[in-house]
């Protein structure tokens, strides 16, 4: 005032106090709002313990003592540090905890006001109008102003309404599922259950959590080489399945969190999940801790549907591709619900035949439609539900990789390569890179050490095709090319082209990529998947990378050179892994038991147009594998190298008919149970049976 200005230091501090009482008030509201409080685990145990410290010493600063409440705070911190706790063991500690405040409201307001309340609010009711009675009336209005000082009491109420929700949560979970399941919540973590595939340089790999497959892509990322942006579903999710499946308001949680890595990934991309005119497409592939190629699912494309299809074919040279990746999804979709392959490759032979085409890259926009749409109504007609929505498509590709843990391929390979049925699989989820928009796109799979050179040097050799996506180069199902110049020229084979002498910055890229990883890092020799959608170096991206199965060549089986070995000479193809190996034909699994049956003591060669992971059962049971189809990185010759089987791939001349078991090289007729050799080594194939050599 034009007096001057009163000054108390004592009522200002007191004001700032109820200041600060204010906000504190609503921080303790937010964090319950913040924290899920519809269901519980021990993580969020965790967090509440430290949350209630904070009220306890928010209720010394209103001068209520809570050496009670700290007493069962540190119950609590006990429980979480051993780990083993029930939930019923829980209920009880929040129980003591609900009583210690029911003591604390006794002794901090009740205590003070209740012995006068008698004998000092008949006066001030004397007026009161209401009919009640005298007592009646004082306590009723006793409550009310009871209420009306624990409401006002700094972070009371807040903690009372706190460990309520808190014990009917825990009383839901008991009374609701089976102990086991309960056990298998309270372990459940959801900051485990998702990262990102940016992460710090000093972030340690963690492929028990990640899957090798995601964790070393975290590195490479870290090593700035081109990664599609993405987040990884850990193994987290897989081990708690069962619990996310009955629980709606855990799985809706956990759903949540899923939908902000997805949305940074669209972030990244610039493009939107679920949007016709600028749709992000995902991958979504398996990653056990221990690699297991080939065996679990993998979608491709998902987020796509007939209008998604229809409006990325209006984008600049997605017009095939649109339809062409939309054929790719149903084919996965339908082959992850057990619609056989056989059907698919009918629809590709009948519409090859309508429209006089040789291969599938050839067809036109509108004919790469038509066979998209036929294979959609292929899998209606085997009965199988398509979901449309992108969102619940996802979901449910998620679910199918992480249930095809479960298998029985999956515990067949398990179980011949004595892989621990508890490592469980995280789930990969990348946006899409088109390579397969035109001829100057592709994609491949080579190893930084060709396997036919003894130097330790890095010398790139592996399969690349054009106009394509990943698995087509896995499942060995189309013709592939040389990576390098020099496998060209050491395969015999006249490839009209190679990546090195055609996509030259490509091919450069993989080099420093190989050079840096091994040469540098000191990683051993790596199998790396690769694409592209130009010639141009920034439309290049690695899809993954993995340590090589190397095999020991010092000391291999070769056939005896004879007049007679010259003469039985069939064909050529890939040798990529054993030596030499004479056998009886099978093309499938009926021919494998005969023959076990008939000739329990003759070697068994599965022969076949090309492998997919139903057809383990088989690879484990043969002792050698030929194929028609395939490179030396596709399916057929990884799971042989790791199984230690003898294998040649990519014998074109081959015609295999598996369903009359029958092979045809030209003019030769092979049946099953006929003899047959091959040289693993050199790719060499004979009829017959001929004798071997160390």
């Amino acid at each position: 005032s034009m007096y001057g200005r009163f000054l108390n230091r004592k009522l200002e501090a007191l004001g700032l106090s109820y200041r600060l009482e204010s906000l504190a008030t609503v921080l303790f509201e937010q964090l319950a709002e913040e924290e899920n409080l519809h269901y519980l685990t021990m993580r969020g145990l965790r967090r509440i313990s430290r949350w209630l410290v904070l009220f306890q010493r928010a209720l010394w600063v209103d001068g209520i003592s809570g050496r009670g409440l700290g007493a069962r705070i540190d119950m609590l911190e006990s429980g979480l540090r051993h780990g083993n706790l029930t939930i019923d063991q829980f209920i009880n500690i929040f129980q003591f905890a609900s009583r210690t405040l029911r003591e604390i409201v006794r002794d901090a307001i009740l205590s003070l006001y209740e012995t006068d309340v008698e004998r000092i609010l008949p006066h001030y009711l004397s007026g009161d109008s209401e009919s009640l009675p005298d007592r009646e009336r004082t306590h009723m209005k006793f409550e009310a102003f009871l209420r009306d000082q624990m409401s006002s009491a700094f972070a009371l109420q807040q903690l009372d309404n706190l460990i309520s929700r808190i014990l009917s949560t825990l009383t839901y979970e008991a009374e609701t599922f089976s102990k086991p399941l309960r056990n298998l919540l309270m372990s459940y973590d959801i900051d485990k259950c998702y990262m990102p595939l940016v992460s710090r340089n000093d972030s340690p790999p963690d492929p028990i959590l990640c899957g090798h497959k995601a964790s070393f892509l975290r590195r490479m990322v870290g090593f700035g080489y081109p990664v599609p942006a993405g987040f990884i579903v850990t193994t987290e999710v897989h081990r708690t399945w069962e619990t996310l499946m009955a629980f709606r308001d855990l799985r809706k949680h956990n759903l949540t969190i899923m939908r902000q890595h997805l949305a940074e990934v669209e972030r990244q991309t610039g493009r939107r999940f679920g949007d016709p005119s600028n749709p992000l497409l995902l991958s979504v592939r398996s990653g056990s801790a221990i690699s297991m190629p080939g065996i679990l699912d993998t979608f491709l494309n998902v987020g796509i549907n007939e209008e998604i299809a229809e409006g990325l074919a209006r984008k600049p040279r997605l017009a095939w591709a649109a339809w062409d990746s939309y054929r790719r999804f149903l084919q996965l979709w339908g082959l992850s619900y057990g619609v056989p392959q056989e059907v698919f490759d009918r629809i590709f032979e009948e519409y090859k035949q309508r429209y006089s085409v040789e291969k599938k890259a050839s067809f036109t926009e509108t004919q790469i439609r038509s066979v998209a749409l036929a294979c959609r109504g292929a899998i209606f007609d085997h009965g199988v539900q398509i979901v449309d929505d992108p969102v619940l498509q996802l979901r449910h590709c998620i679910q199918r990789v992480i249930q095809s843990w479960d298998a029985d391929r999956a515990k067949l390979y398990r179980r011949e390569m004595k892989i621990a049925d508890d490592w469980g699989t995280a789930v990969l989820i990348q946006a899409m890179v088109y390579g397969n928009l035109d001829e100057r796109s592709g994609t491949g799979v080579l190893f930084t050490r060709n396997p036919r050179k003894k130097t330790s040097g890095v010398s790139l050799y592996g399969d690349f095709v054009l106009k394509s996506q990943g698995e087509d180069v896995v499942r060995g199902v189309v013709e592939t090319f040389p990576v390098s110049e020099e496998q060209r020229r050491m395969s015999g084979q006249q490839a009209p082209l190679s990546l090195e002498s055609h996509f030259g910055e490509i091919f450069g890229e993989l080099n420093r990529i190989a050079e840096d990883l091994v040469l540098v890092r000191g990683f051993n020799h790596q199998e790396i998947e690769f694409t592209f959608e130009d010639r141009d170096v920034r439309s290049f991206y690695v899809l993954q990378a993995r340590d090589i199965i190397s095999s020991d060549t010092s000391m291999v089986t070769i056939f005896v050179p004879t007049p007679e070995l010259d003469r039985s000479y069939l064909t050529q193809g890939i040798g990529v892994g054993g030596g030499a190996l004479s056998g009886r034909v099978a093309h499938n699994e009926k021919d494998i038991d005969e023959l076990w049956k008939r000739y329990p003591d003759s070697k068994i060669i599965l022969v076949r147009p090309n492998t997919v992971p139903e057809d383990m059962h088989m690879i484990f049971t043969a002792d050698g594998l030929l194929t028609s189809r395939g490179g030396a990185t596709s399916h057929a010759a990884v799971a042989a190298q790791r199984i230690g089987r003898t294998c040649v791939v990519g014998c074109r001349a081959l015609h295999v008919d598996e369903r009359a078991g029958k092979t045809t090289i030209g003019d030769r007729e092979i049946v099953s149970g006929d003899f047959i050799s091959i040289n693993g080594f050199d790719g060499s194939v004979y009829s017959g049976r001929h004798d071997v050599k160390q």
